[in-house]
């Protein structure tokens, strides 16, 4: 197909009910664009199924204004993974004022113990703006003021590489969830359970405004590593509201606004391989820990 659109709500999905695996969901176009709406191939409560693999091949592909890619495990079969491979760029934009979360591409282990899946971006040119993100959790599915998901599968990995850049800046305009959210790269874990890795490569990466790369376990769980191989890396900067600094972090008992003094998960590391780094201006590179866990290594 030339364009695939989705807007104002729709919701699609191959999500498992029973013992049955979900469906591969494939979408092949030069455009792809999700907006205010939803595409999910995950699995529900009481299944035990595996969800089903979301794959999107495109040129361009732009998630905005409270879209979402999304593998949601509530079950004991591991969720989807997510696939993306656009030659140009893949955009996550805006958030929409009062939404129950923000714009997204995420694989979130929330219930039982299946795994969250795995994501996968191959692009020119990624772009996460204005309060977007992309994450894969354990316990949380994004950041939030709500914690309340204590069990859940393992995390996985968040993959990405661009032949171009990578850019990761600024809050969002509107509130979701009663707070401005940051733009975020993210695998994450409040369970038990470990969260998955991170690992970056392109010419160029940039984190600026108030957006977060993060690596975290809130609780018992043992966070992921940061790896980021590029030519520059810049982190740079604070949010528009001066409250949010820009940060590339690995930890342990602190997850953005949520603060456990008694976690005794283990903080993954922060690997930077590069030819330039800049950090300024409130920025952050960052490796600790809160509770009786250990904090991890800063290697550039």
């Amino acid at each position: 197909s030339g364009r695939v659109r989705l807007e104002n709500g729709v919701i699609s999905g191959s999500a498992t009910f029973a013992d049955g695996n979900g469906g591969r969901i494939t979408i092949r176009a030069s455009t792809v664009e999700i907006v205010s709406s939803t595409i999910n191939s995950g699995t529900l409560e009481g299944s035990t199924g595996q969800g089903g693999d979301l794959i999107v091949e495109a040129e361009r592909l732009t998630v905005s204004d409270g879209g979402a890619l999304v593998s949601v495990n509530r079950s004991e079969g591991a969720a989807g993974n997510i696939t993306i491979k656009a030659t140009e760029s893949v955009e996550l934009l805006r958030n929409l004022s009062g939404a129950a979360a923000p714009t997204a591409i995420a694989t979130n282990a929330i219930t039982g113990n299946g795994a969250a899946g795995e994501i996968t971006i191959d692009t020119g040119r990624l772009i996460v703006s204005d309060g977007a993100g992309m994450t894969s959790s354990s316990g949380i599915g994004v950041l939030s003021r709500d914690d309340s998901f204590l069990e859940g599968g393992p995390g996985n990995n968040l993959t990405i590489r661009a032949t171009e850049s990578v850019e990761v800046g600024g809050i969002s305009d509107v509130e979701v969830v009663g707070r401005q959210y940051p733009s975020y790269l993210t695998a994450q874990t409040t369970t038990p359970n470990p969260g998955g890795n991170i690992y970056i490569s392109a010419p160029v990466v940039t984190v600026r405004d108030g957006g977060l790369i993060s690596a975290a376990s809130l609780r018992g769980g043992q966070a992921g590593n940061i790896t980021i191989d590029a030519g520059t890396v810049a982190v740079t900067g604070t949010a528009s509201n001066g409250q949010l600094s820009s940060k590339i972090e690995a930890s342990v008992g602190l997850i953005d606004i949520l603060f456990n003094p008694n976690a005794t998960g283990n903080a993954g590391s922060v690997n930077i391989n590069t030819n330039s780094l800049i950090v300024r201006d409130g920025a952050a590179i960052s490796v600790q820990a809160v509770g009786t866990g250990s904090a991890g290594n800063l290697n550039i």
